[in-house]
């Protein structure tokens, strides 16, 4: 269930072993991987050769950046060639080539009705994080008039929304419900008053209630895309809204997160992208996101294979509120104050909100006069915010991550 994208505008061909051959030559970190495993480009001609390859996760490239700043040996092209330079939680240092659509959110905005002269509200981060650039990137290369809105400021965002007629949505879903959610206590009828016609939502799973909520109540039609900081969009709904097609710009593997070995379809697995990027051409990248290919052909004719959406996660990073949380982030900051002994990251969500708690154990008596410190502390380097919680011990102990979210 892999095929090769389109890839005429890179200066390979659309081959696999061209795609291997030029990482090899440009990346030195890709060369040292396959050299360690005495491997050499003349190896790859089909997808299924990629499986030689060991998978790099998100959290090796944490790692990988820490020892060879400033891309872990990635970087196919000069720096001084980049647009942009992101900082995503981890950290992680995210690249931007010097073209436009980088991240490739046309086609999924497009599919998902967004049209020349929308005005959209886009509510991903423009500060450090490469969110709102994506967006902003595909929705210009429409034709799209973009609101920088970004995250917070809920209240603003609302009268912004009723005073310029934006028609368009981007962000995550929880949030367009705070923000419909918001104008209702204004005392403004989201669905009389404001203007909202379609929306694409990435960063968290969108339950099937509410995108029923969202079009009944709202009457907003909201599509789904697949997307992470590292690589862009790697798939997206279309008019089915059944599954998420793979992006021609990606060649996606769903992987045993044990062995790296394909699955086959139908069964769940690691999301494992292959990047055809001249900048920054991740190759067998493992996004520690859980799904599956689906079987039956999708009714809309697209032949391309489709993902079964999320299905959780693999590794130590959970994803809240769009943004990920790394246990290695929080503790880089809790090992600095003394008073604390002992750490876990619990996750909940009550109605379509996450909440995100940091149950924390004292080494010594007076830490709870601390607690507001501590929380700031986290979030000024997490990017999200969290509660602190004190106990004498943890429910589940041995792990970093509790995760208690339930999707339907």
């Amino acid at each position: 269930m892999t095929r090769t994208p389109n890839t005429k505008h890179l200066p390979f061909s659309e081959t696999i072993s061209d795609l291997i051959s030029y990482t090899y030559a440009h990346a030195p970190y890709f060369k040292f991987l396959l050299d360690s495993n005495h491997l050499n480009p003349n190896d790859f001609s089909t997808p299924a050769d990629l499986e030689k390859i060991p998978v790099t996760h998100k959290d090796d490239l944490i790692r990988l950046q820490a020892e060879n700043p400033p891309f872990g040996g990635w970087l196919a092209q000069p720096v001084s060639q980049l647009r942009r330079i992101f900082l995503s939680p981890g950290p992680i240092f995210d690249p931007e080539g010097d073209t436009d659509d980088f991240w490739h959110f046309e086609k999924a905005l497009r599919l998902a009705g967004f049209r020349e002269g929308d005005v959209v509200q886009n509510t991903f981060s423009y500060h450090m994080t490469p969110g709102g650039f994506m967006l902003d990137a595909g929705l210009r290369k429409i034709g799209c008039v973009v609101f920088p809105a970004g995250v917070g400021n809920t209240d603003l965002q609302v009268k912004a929304a009723l005073s310029q007629n934006i028609t368009g949505y981007t962000g995550t879903p929880s949030y367009l419900m705070a923000i419909l959610k918001r104008a209702e206590e204004m005392g403004i009828h989201p669905k009389k008053e404001l203007h909202y016609r379609v929306a694409l939502v990435t960063g968290e799973p969108l339950p099937p209630s509410l995108r029923r909520e969202f079009q009944e109540d709202y009457g907003i039609s909201v599509f789904q895309v697949y997307a992470t900081a590292d690589i862009g969009c790697a798939g997206f709904e279309c008019t089915q809204q059944e599954g998420w097609h793979v992006s021609d710009q990606t060649l996606v593997q769903i992987c045993d997160p044990a062995t790296g070995k394909e699955c086959p379809p139908g069964e769940t697995g690691e999301i494992v992208v292959t990047h055809f990027n001249a900048t920054y051409p991740l190759i067998r990248f493992g996004t520690g996101d859980l799904s599956f290919f689906m079987k039956e052909p999708c009714p809309c004719g697209d032949a391309s294979p489709r993902l079964g959406g999320y299905k959780g996660r693999v590794g130590e990073g959970v994803k809240v509120k769009g943004m990920f949380v790394h246990p290695s982030q929080v503790w880089d900051v809790l090992k600095k104050i003394p008073c604390v002994k002992d750490f876990q990251i619990l996750v909940t969500r009550t109605g379509h909100k996450d909440i995100l708690t940091y149950q924390l154990i004292a080494a010594e008596t007076g830490c709870e006069g601390r607690t507001d410190e501590i929380e700031e502390a986290l979030k000024s380097v997490v990017k999200v915010y969290g509660n602190v919680k004190w106990v004498h011990a943890f429910e589940i102990p041995d792990r970093r991550v509790i995760d208690v979210r339930k999707w339907e």
